[in-house]
Parts: structure tokens; sequence; C-alpha cells
């Protein structure tokens, strides 16, 4: 009869028969919780009992989504993030971690004098705090809110942690797991899709306090009620998100605008702005957690996604629901993978960085394969035979070999540099005729903001161009190969409307990109940019239609 169990059969379940609650202690969720503790069944390995959360949630549903995308979350965040359990009835036991939430540094009066130790570890852990953000964009976590997602703090043996005014920050970690797949959850529940989407605008001077840290709480949060609850990932979120955070562009009109629309995210949190003051190379900081969270998230291979997903519970327990959540697992990261594709700086990056990232990869399988004693998990043992890198990262690399040489190349660099500061300067002087449409663009001159309305069409240059100087270090082939798609597509346009000065603008920007053309090809094995814009053509009406969209 042994022979025929499931050996994985409760190796996620956990027996709460043991759970002793603390009196009047809870932790932060929407949901009823308990903050209690079990005993350890080898006392030897760190204190008599281990503390626990337990979560009553609405469904058994989510249970399982908690459980199966906490465990996902473990192995993509870091060894710090609490492991998770399901139990009988509605009921999850999350491990206790120690952690200081944002909400904890911006809200609460008795924390704030952490705020500027706590931000100096927030921008040193930018990789770790991006990892966050898109691991929870592709599970479609509903509710990644400032007090779900923070820094660890240390604790003794048994979960305790000593207040003191001076605190050490470790990795960061998310908490909370059970309205991510949320679209799973909306089909379950319609309602669900009108909860409201909550905000904070950019500070104005008024909003920070005399260090600089934005003093607004929860009761400053703005909201918008819309029955458009989407978690669609396309090529403009994914390209735009980061950089209209930076610049505090992100308000009501954008978040209305956004094909993924959850109630809540860090980047419509723009008291968080007040934590990268003063940063001066900002954009490049978080354009490379943002490069470096998706190559995680779309380089781990399918069979590590469905392999944690199918160890994580009970695999007896409503099996064609699990299926269903992995499939969408596996669903969202192929749509990740698409909405990154169109841009040449990642697949640079992933070049330049492949040896760091097949590490990360294989060091995280074997972490969440053993457990903190650095023993075989029997939740997970043999996963790590699946090799955890997938196939497609080859290729990845292979595409990124020319675009990498491009980027280490200062001859390509400087002469780009200057094309898109050249462009930027000519939409600035130039005296233009807009003849029916058209865009208004700002920007400062001699301290003084100007407006000048230009035709749609120099406009996304102007934008494209903008967001190169912002982040130089990993925009210069995308942005060539924005300018080179939207002037063609300016051009295969009517002229009915179009001015003398326009099409002598459109002209110069032609022979400009010609000249660079065949410098870059004169590199033996260097791709053309003629050769970008025909590897990309597909996506050509997408690239200068989100920089309208994006405005």
């Amino acid at each position: 009869m042994c022979k025929n169990k499931n050996p994985l059969l409760g190796k996620g379940h956990k027996d709460f028969s043991a759970f002793k609650a603390r009196e009047g202690e809870t932790t932060a969720s929407a949901n009823p919780t308990q903050l209690g503790a079990i005993p350890r069944k080898n006392p030897l390995r760190g204190g008599e009992s281990k503390k626990w959360v337990k979560k009553t949630l609405s469904s058994r549903q989510e249970v399982l989504i908690e459980c199966i995308t906490g465990e996902i979350y473990r192995y993509l965040i870091g060894p710090l993030q609490p492991k998770i359990r399901t139990g009988d009835g509605n009921n999850i036991l999350s491990e206790f971690v120690p952690y200081r939430s944002v909400r904890d540094i911006l809200d609460r009066a008795k924390h704030q004098a952490k705020a500027m130790a706590f931000k100096e570890a927030f921008i040193q852990g930018q990789r770790g705090f991006m990892l966050v953000l898109f691991s929870s964009i592709m599970l479609e976590e509903n509710d990644l809110s400032d007090q779900n997602y923070g820094l660890a703090i240390p604790a003794d043996e048994n979960g305790e942690v000593r207040e003191s005014e001076v605190e050490t920050y470790l990795e960061f970690i998310k908490i909370d797991h059970g309205q991510s797949l949320n679209s799973m959850r909306i089909a379950a529940a319609k309602k669900l899709s009108f909860a409201p989407v909550k905000y904070f605008p950019a500070p104005s001077d008024a909003d920070l306090d005399e260090r600089g840290i934005d003093k607004r709480t929860k009761d400053n949060r703005k909201s918008i009620y819309t029955t458009k609850r989407k978690y669609v990932l396309v090529p403009e979120f994914i390209d735009r998100a980061l950089t209209h955070f930076l610049s505090g562009y992100i308000d009501k009109d954008c978040i209305k605008e956004l094909n993924y629309l959850p109630s809540t995210l860090p980047i419509f949190d723009g008291r968080l702005l007040s934590f990268y003051d003063g940063i001066h190379d900002k954009y490049d900081i978080c354009e490379d957690g943002k490069y470096w969270a998706i190559a995680k998230l779309i380089f781990t291979d399918d069979t590590v996604y469905s392999g944690i997903a199918e160890r994580a519970s009970d695999p007896g327990e409503n099996p064609a629901l699990q299926q269903r959540i992995r499939d969408k697992i596996i669903e969202n990261k192929r749509a990740l993978k698409e909405a990154v594709a169109p841009d040449p700086d990642f697949f640079a990056f992933c070049h330049q960085n492949q040896a760091a990232i097949r590490l990360e990869i294989q060091r995280s399988l074997e972490r969440i394969v053993h457990n903190r004693s650095g023993e075989i998990s029997a939740r997970y043992e043999g996963l790590s035979a699946l090799g955890g890198v997938s196939p497609d990262f080859e290729a990845a690399i292979d595409i990124g070999k020319n675009l990498a040489a491009l980027h280490a190349d200062s001859g390509f660099r400087e002469e780009a540099d200057d094309f898109f500061v050249d462009i930027i300067n000519d939409i600035q002087t130039r005296d233009w005729s807009v003849r029916g449409g058209g865009y208004e663009i700002q920007f400062m001159k001699e301290r003084r903001k100007i407006r000048k309305k230009v035709p749609d069409h120099v406009a996304d240059m102007h934008i494209s161009c903008e967001r190169y100087l912002q982040t130089p270090n990993y925009r210069a082939l995308r942005t060539l190969l924005d300018i080179s798609c939207i002037v063609h597509a300016a051009r295969r346009g009517s002229s009915l409307f179009r001015s003398r000065e326009t099409e002598k603008f459109y002209g110069d920007i032609m022979e400009r990109l010609g000249s660079l053309e065949g410098k870059l090809s004169e590199s033996r094995n260097r791709p053309t940019l003629r050769h970008l814009v025909n590897k990309y053509e597909r996506e050509d009406e997408r690239f200068f239609n989100f920089f309208k969209e994006s405005r």
C-alpha cells in the first residue's frame, strides 16, 4: 500500500494542530491573521519553536494560489522569502520573517527616524527591488502595497526582533500573495474587478520633510474607480514603466491608459521618488535592475516553474485547478518574454551578463532544493535535475553578441550620443509649421519651461531621445531603432499637410541614419541599423504608436 502512495503527498501541507496563537498578535494583511508558533521537530536546529503566520483566505482557490505563487516568489526573490504551507479549510501558514515595510518608514512615526538608513539600503538593493516588482507583474499580483514588501531585518533564533533606532537591513522580501494571478480570481468572482486603483502622484515640495523624505501617509492616498481591470503585458509598458515613474509622469490619466492595471503597484506610489532623489544615475540603476529581473524570470525554464508548482502543495487536491494555475504561470512568463523581445539593448545586456544570469538561476534552484540547514528538502527533492536555465537563453545571448559589441564600441556610442543630442536641439530650435494635429512638447531652456507644438512623429522622436539621455547605458540601440521606425512610418504616411520644413527635417534624419549605418557596416560581424529594423519590422506600428500613448 505504501508503494502506491504519492511521494509528494502532504509535503506542502502543514499540520496546524500544534499551532499556538499569540494572544492579540496579528500581522499586516487584508485577511484575518494570527501570529503564533509551532514546536520544532528538531530543537537543535534553532530554538524550541518556529514562528508562523496563520491566515484565513476567502476560498480554497486563493489558498492554492498563495501557496504556489509564494513558493515561486521564494525561488525568484531570495532565501529570506517566507515559506508557505497550505492547511485545512481556507487556511494557510506563512513562515514569519521580520522585515521593515515601506509603510513602516513612511506612515508610522515611530520608525520615521530610520528613513535615511532605509533609503540607502533601498537604493543599494535595486536588483532585489526589481525582482519583487517584476515577479509581481509577471504573476499578476493585484496588491503589492507599501505594507507588503520591504527589507528583511535580523532576528534571533526564535524570530524575535529587538527594537532599535539603528537597524540592519538585509534583502528585499514580499509577503501576502493571495491576490496573485488576479485574472483567475476575477474569473471566479467578477466583483473583484471593481476594486479601486490606489496611487500617490509625484510629490510637490510641500509633501517633503526637511530631509527630503515624503511625509504623505495612507490617508493622503488617491483612488481611481474603474471596471477596466487588465493584466496585459505589452512592450510599451515594459519599456516605459520605470522611466515614467522616475520622471514623475504616473498620475491618474497615465494609470487609466495602462493595459496592466492592478489595484496597487510600487510605480503608482509617487512617495518612493523621495528615495531616489539625489541619485544621479537612478535611471540606469533601475534599468539594470529591470533587465536583471526580467532575464531571471524569462530564462528560468518552464520545468522549474512547473516543478515548484507541482510540489508546493498536495498534488492530489483539486488537480485540475492546480494545472490551470501552472498553465497560467507559464502563459504569463511567455507574455513577459514577448513584451521584452523588441528591445535590442536587453539582448546586449544578456550577452554581457550571461555568466552572472546563469549562475543566479542555478543558485536559486539549488537554494530552494535545500533547506536552510543545507540538507535536501523532501518537498523539492529532484528539482535540481531539471537544469534551471531555459534553452532560449542560448539563443538570446547569441542574438546579443553583436549588439553587445556595439555597446562596447566607444566610437559608436559617441556618434549615437551626438546624433540624439542633435535631434533634440534641432527639434527645440526649429520653427515648426503644424498644419493639423501635432503635439506640444515641453523642455527647459535657461531655467524657463518652453512649450512648443511640433508634428506628431517629431514629438515621438523628442520623447525617445529624452529617454536615451536619462538612461544612456541601456537605451542606445533601442533609441536608434525607435528613430528609424518613426521616420520611416512618418514618410510612409500622407504628406498632404506636411510642411517643407518638416520634410527637410525627416530627410536630414535619414541622411544621418544612413551615415551611421554605413559606419556600423564597416565593422565586420556587426548588424547594420537596417538589419535591426528589418528584424523588428513586425513591431513597426507598435513602436511608434506607443509613443503617442505615453505622452
